[in-house]
């Protein structure tokens, strides 16, 4: 488990153009909390086939985003010193924290519309060939 006590000052100002003054762009002053927790259990299905699954979770104090994200790899040793892999998982992250601060006029004056901006997310797939050559050369390849 890690837990990130994320400190920010943020002063953000910016002219749409050259000759108009600077305007406020994003302001706040505080702290919010990332937390994350991972579980990973490996699995043997055979001599030669192994398993790891595993769930990653995060959870953003600053809007209550929160997310569960699924991990999973086999291996298959199908010869001597030979393997083939594959994994997926579904990976998350949040934004810089001057994105959830952003200011933007309105008619009524300015909102942060970005305060409730969720995790940006890829899901990510690997295969992968390793090849032990001897005890001190490995060739490993990996596409994703």
């Amino acid at each position: 488990m890690v837990l990130n006590n994320l400190h920010y000052n943020i002063n953000i100002k910016g002219a749409p153009y050259a000759p108009l003054p600077l305007e406020d762009v994003a302001e706040a002053d505080g702290h919010t909390y990332l937390i994350q927790a991972y579980t990973q259990s490996k699995y043997h299905l055979t001599d030669e086939v192994t398993c790891n699954l595993g769930m990653h979770g995060q959870y953003l104090t600053l809007n209550d985003n929160f997310t569960l994200e699924p991990r999973v790899g086999i291996n298959w040793e199908f010869a001597p010193r030979k393997t083939l892999s594959a994994g997926y998982g579904n990976h998350s992250q949040m934004e810089f924290l001057s994105f959830y601060f952003a200011k933007q006029a309105t008619s009524t004056g300015f909102v942060q519309a970005n305060k409730d901006l969720d995790f940006a997310r890829a899901h990510h797939v690997v295969l992968g060939y390793d090849y032990s050559i001897n005890e001190n050369v490995r060739l490993k390849i990996e596409k994703s």
